[in-house]
């Protein structure tokens, strides 16, 4: 199991996108310059409305959880462990009832 947070993806924002995007073009918009107004972002303070500003979407700071689809600030990564496994990222609520089931499970 991982955590992953919003304020982790921010942090790690500006290598996330120089790793993608190196050198490349976005819609006429240079890439670099993105990259470089992401970097002058306080990764502790700015928001995910900061980054959408800057690179004009949400995709780069959105934690979805794959039980209830909403959009968190914390998901946990389960699975994964062994080759070709699956992961889901579930929020704290999802995460909470599933141990309320399992819970119920063992009565």
């Amino acid at each position: 199991m991982k955590l992953i947070t919003q304020r982790q993806l921010i942090r790690d924002l500006p290598k996330r996108w120089q790793r993608q995007y190196a050198g490349e073009k976005l819609g006429g918009r240079d890439k670099n310059e993105i990259l470089e107004r992401l970097k002058e972002l306080d990764p502790e303070t700015a928001t995910k409305h900061d980054v959408a500003k800057i690179i004009e979407n949400y995709s780069w700071t959105r934690l979805i959880c794959e039980q209830c689809a909403e959009d968190s600030v914390c998901v946990i990564v389960i699975g994964g462990k062994t080759p070709g496994s699956k992961t889901s990222s579930l929020c704290l609520p999802c995460i909470q009832r599933a141990a309320e089931l399992a819970k119920e499970g063992e009565g």
